[in-house]
C-alpha cells in the first residue's frame, strides 16, 4: 500500500452516515473526485496506463484492519467513527451482515440453511429520503448535503421515521434505481467531479465508455414534483407518494419503528415469534423466510394482507419480476425462482407490505393460528421443487416458534432422494429404529398396500423413520440400518414417507423402538460351543462371521442382514458391502455364533437373563397404550 498522508481537510461524519455517503461529501469539499479521494484515502488505487479507479464494492460492508488505519490517518477519524461508516458495525443484530463480513474475513461461508442471505443487503442500490439529504443546519451541512445513510442499504429499513414518510428508491428523473452502476465499484462516475452528494450519479446515454456518457444529474434532495407539472403524470407519478399521510402510514411506521430498535445495540434482545421467545437476530431470520414463502405463493398469500399493507404495490413488484422472468426464459437465460422470490423488493412500498403481512403472522402468540395461515403457503410452492429444497435447508435455521409451525408441512413434501439437514423436533434418534417394522405395525397400518413384498415393506418403514431423524438419502439410511439400498417398492414410498412423518410427530411417540439391553452382553466366543450343544442341531445360517454379531430377535433385525464389528483390518463400509454380496455371509466359519442359524437363535434369545425382556432390545409397542412387545419374526 501507497504512503498514506493526512488530507488537507476533512469532515466529521453525520448520525448513521455511510461509507459512500461520507466519501461523496468529503470529495465535495476537496473538489476533487470521489475515486481521486478514494485513491488518497487508501480505499482504492488507480489502474497503471488507465484513467479510471477501482473501488470495491465491499467497502460499504466491511474495511481490512489496514485499509481501516490508513482510511483513520488520512481522514484524521478515530477507529470507532471508520468503523461505524461500515454496515458491519451492525453485523451483530442483522445476520446477513454477519455472514457476509465473515466471508470478507476468510473465516467461514454461509451454511446451507441460510443460503441468500447476502440478497437482503442492498450493495448495489440503495434507498433515500430526500428531506434527510436537505438537511438544515450548520453551513458546512447546508454546502455538501445530508447523510446517506447505511441503514437505507437494508431492506428492513423502508420508512424515515423522522420525517414520517415512506424512502425512495428510484430517481424523479431517470426513473432508475439510486446509486446503479456498473461493475464491482463503491459508487458510480467516480471520476466525476462536477456532481453535488445529493445528485444522481446513474449514467445516461448510449456510449459504452464512460467518457460517452453523461449522469442523469436530478437533485435527489428536493421533494418530488407534483403529478401535473411533469408531462406525463402516468410515468412519473410514485404510487409510494399516496401513503404520505393517513391510517395506512401510521400502520407501516409502526413497524419501521419496531424493526428499527432491533436493529440498535442496545434494542430489545428476544421478541416473540409463533408463540416462543426467540433472539432479535434469529426473528430477522424468520422474516427473510416468511418473506420469500409470501413472494412464491402469491397470489394465495394475497387474502392474508390488511388494506393497509399494500397488496397493489406487491402485485406490481411480483407481476414484474414473473415478467422478466418469462423473458429469460424465452431467451434461454436461467432466473431461478429461488433468486427472484428469497430477494426483497427494491421498491420500499412492496417490501413494508411483505414485512408486515410476515410480522403480523410471526406476532400470533397462538401457534395453531400460524399454523392455520402458513399451511396453504407451503403447499403453494409445492410445485416448486427448489423452493420446498429452499424451505427444507432453512428450516432447521429457524425459530423453534416458527419451525414448530411449518415442519408437519415440509414433512409432506421432504423428498427421498435429497440429502438434507435432520429435523431436531423428534423424540427418538436413528438408533433407536430396527431394521424391520413390527409385524403387527405392518398388519395395522400397510394392510392396505396390496401386491407388495411384506419384507421389503417393513424395511423401507424403518429406512424413511432413520431418514427423518439424521437426514441424507435413502441409501445412506440403509446403509445405517446395515440393509441394502435400491431394491424396495418404489410404489409404496410415498405412503410409507407420510405414515413415518406422523407417526415419528404424533403425541404417544415417547419411547424408543430399539434400546441396548440395559444389563446383558452376548457371552464370550469361549463360551459358544457349550450354548451350541444345548441347542438344537440347525444348518448354519447366513450371518457373517464376527466376534460381535447383533441378536437379530432382540433388536427387530434380521438374520440376513445382522451386522457386527468388521473383521481387523477391513473398513466399515467395505465389510458392509461384502456381508450384502452374499459371498462372505452364506459361508460356514468356526468363529460364527451359534445363535446365527433361525433355530438357535430363538433359543438363545429366550436365555436372557431375568428383567432383560426381549422388547427391552426390540421394537416399541404396537400402540402408545400397549405394551405387549411385537414378534420377534421377520
Amino acid at each position: 500500500m501507497p504512503t498514506i498522508r493526512p488530507l488537507p481537510r476533512s469532515l466529521d461524519p453525520l448520525p448513521g452516515e455511510s461509507l459512500p455517503g461520507f466519501l461523496l461529501r468529503l470529495a465535495h469539499r476537496l473538489d476533487l473526485a470521489p475515486g481521486r479521494v478514494a485513491v488518497l484515502t487508501g480505499l482504492g488505487k488507480a489502474v497503471p496506463g488507465r484513467s479510471n479507479m477501482l473501488v470495491p464494492a465491499g467497502r460499504l460492508l466491511h474495511l481490512d484492519a489496514p485499509t481501516a488505519a490508513a482510511f483513520a490517518q488520512a481522514t484524521r477519524l478515530e477507529a470507532h467513527e471508520v468503523a461505524g461508516l461500515c454496515l458491519d458495525s451492525l453485523r451483530g443484530r442483522y445476520p446477513p451482515l454477519d455472514v457476509i463480513s465473515r466471508q470478507a474475513d476468510g473465516v467461514a461461508r454461509q451454511p446451507a440453511g441460510t443460503m441468500g442471505l447476502a440478497r437482503w443487503v442492498l450493495t448495489r442500490s440503495t434507498r433515500y429520503c430526500p428531506q434527510c439529504l436537505a438537511r438544515t443546519g450548520r453551513w458546512i451541512q447546508q454546502a455538501h448535503g445530508g447523510p446517506w445513510e447505511k441503514r437505507w442499504h437494508l431492506p428492513v429499513v423502508f420508512a424515515c421515521t423522522v420525517h414520517r414518510r415512506l424512502l425512495l428508491h428510484q430517481c424523479p428523473q431517470c426513473r432508475r434505481p439510486v446509486g446503479t452502476r456498473r461493475g464491482g465499484g463503491l459508487l458510480a462516475r467516480l471520476h466525476d467531479a462536477t456532481l453535488h452528494p445529493a445528485q444522481c450519479r446513474t449514467p445516461v446515454g448510449a456510449g459504452a465508455h464512460w467518457r460517452d456518457q453523461s449522469a442523469c444529474g436530478a437533485r435527489l434532495d428536493l421533494p418530488p414534483a407534483a403529478p401535473a407539472t411533469v408531462p406525463d403524470p402516468a410515468h412519473r407519478h410514485d404510487p409510494t407518494e399516496d401513503l404520505m399521510e393517513g391510517p395506512p402510514l401510521a400502520r407501516l411506521l409502526d413497524l419501521q419503528h419496531k424493526l428499527a430498535e432491533l436493529l440498535e445495540p442496545g434494542g430489545p434482545t428476544e421478541l416473540g415469534s409463533a408463540g416462543r421467545r426467540t433472539t432479535a437476530a434469529q426473528y430477522v431470520l424468520d422474516l427473510r423466510l416468511l418473506v420469500g414463502l409470501l413472494q412464491a405463493s402469491w397470489p394465495r398469500a394475497r387474502p392474508l394482507a390488511e388494506p393497509w399493507m399494500q397488496a397493489d404495490a406487491i402485485d406490481r413488484h411480483l407481476d414484474q419480476q414473473r415478467r422478466r422472468t418469462a423473458d429469460a426464459q424465452r431467451a434461454s437465460r436461467k432466473r431461478p425462482d429461488l433468486v427472484v422470490y428469497d430477494r426483497p423488493p427494491a421498491d420500499p412500498a412492496a417490501c413494508a407490505g411483505l414485512l408486515a403481512l410476515a410480522d403480523q403472522i410471526l406476532s400470533l402468540d397462538d401457534p395453531l393460528a400460524a399454523q392455520q395461515l402458513l399451511d396453504p403457503l407451503v403447499a403453494r410452492v409445492a410445485a416448486r421443487n427448489p423452493w420446498v429444497l429452499h424451505l427444507l435447508r432453512a428450516q432447521p435455521h429457524c425459530s423453534d416458534g416458527l419451525r414448530a409451525v411449518i415442519t408437519p408441512q415440509l414433512r409432506r413434501l421432504r423428498p427421498t432422494s435429497s440429502s438434507l439437514r435432520p429435523t431436531p423436533a423428534y423424540r427418538f434418534g436413528a438408533q433407536h429404529v430396527p431394521q424391520y417394522l413390527p409385524v403387527d405395525w405392518h398388519d395395522r397400518h400397510f394392510r392396505g398396500l396390496t401386491g407388495l413384498n411384506p419384507r421389503l415393506l417393513r424395511r423401507l418403514a424403518a429406512i424413511k423413520l432413520v431418514q427423518l431423524t439424521q437426514g441424507g438419502s435413502q441409501q445412506a439410511a440403509a446403509r445405517h440400518l446395515g440393509l441394502p439400498p435400491g431394491i424396495y417398492p418404489a410404489a409404496a414410498s410415498s405412503p410409507v414417507q407420510r405414515w413415518a412423518s406422523d407417526k415419528a410427530n404424533s403425541p404417544g411417540c415417547t419411547r424408543p423402538w430399539r434400546r441396548s439391553p440395559p444389563s446383558w452382553t452376548p457371552p464370550p466366543p469361549a463360551t459358544w460351543s457349550t450354548t451350541a450343544d444345548a441347542a438344537p442341531p440347525s444348518t448354519p445360517g447366513p450371518c457373517p462371521p464376527t466376534t460381535g454379531t447383533s441378536w437379530p430377535p432382540t433388536s427387530a433385525g434380521g438374520r440376513t442382514y445382522a451386522r457386527g464389528s468388521a473383521p481387523a483390518g477391513e473398513s466399515a463400509s467395505a465389510w458392509s458391502r461384502r456381508c450384502w454380496s452374499g459371498h462372505a455371509s452364506r459361508k460356514a466359519s468356526t468363529s460364527s455364533p451359534p445363535w446365527s442359524s433361525k433355530t438357535s437363535s430363538h433359543q438363545a434369545a429366550a436365555s436372557l437373563p431375568t428383567g432383560c425382556s426381549k422388547r427391552s432390545a426390540g421394537a416399541a409397542p404396537a400402540a402408545p397404550t400397549t405394551t405387549t412387545p411385537p414378534s420377534p419374526r421377520h
